[in-house]
């Protein structure tokens, strides 16, 4: 009989645990020497290039599944925003890129076709990570060097 509380105890906790809302991971040091890359891959001369810079460094970043949300600065830290990314055939592509401000889950949601469209709830994890991600300090990733993409 004194274990039967017990079990409800842990029960109710199994539920709790299984229903709350997972977080975005935070990205290692190498996933975000990959966002790194796409980011230089995805700065080309001639190109429109919403960066508005030609060296960009990656700060705190979150993933989810095969999406991801980092932080961004330029080299001479003139001009920094956020920047979302998305994978296909295991190669990250950079997705929005915002100037001055944070992106938003409604920034990031879009129509279901497009690949780096993120799913509404997966936006939302991913804002709410990279906030808190944030309070971290992490440091800020020199510019990569062009890459290879798939």
């Amino acid at each position: 009989m004194d274990s039967w509380p017990a079990s409800i105890v842990v029960g109710v906790m199994l539920v709790a645990l299984s229903v709350s809302p997972a977080n975005a991971a935070q990205a290692t040091v190498q996933q975000r020497m990959s966002l790194s890359v796409s980011v230089a891959d995805y700065i080309h001369p001639g190109k429109s290039n919403p960066f508005k810079t030609d060296a960009v460094e990656l700060g705190a970043a979150a993933i989810e599944g095969r999406f991801a949300l980092a932080d961004w600065r330029s080299a001479d830290r003139s001009a920094h925003g956020q920047v979302s990314f998305y994978t296909v055939c295991d190669q990250w592509y950079v997705g929005i890129v915002s100037m001055g401000r944070p992106l938003t889950a409604q920034n990031l949601v879009g129509p279901p076709q497009l690949e780096s469209s993120v799913p509404s709830a997966i936006a939302s994890k991913l804002v709410s990570e990279l906030a808190q991600l944030e309070d971290l300090h992490i440091e800020y990733l020199k510019p990569a060097h062009v890459g290879i993409t798939c």
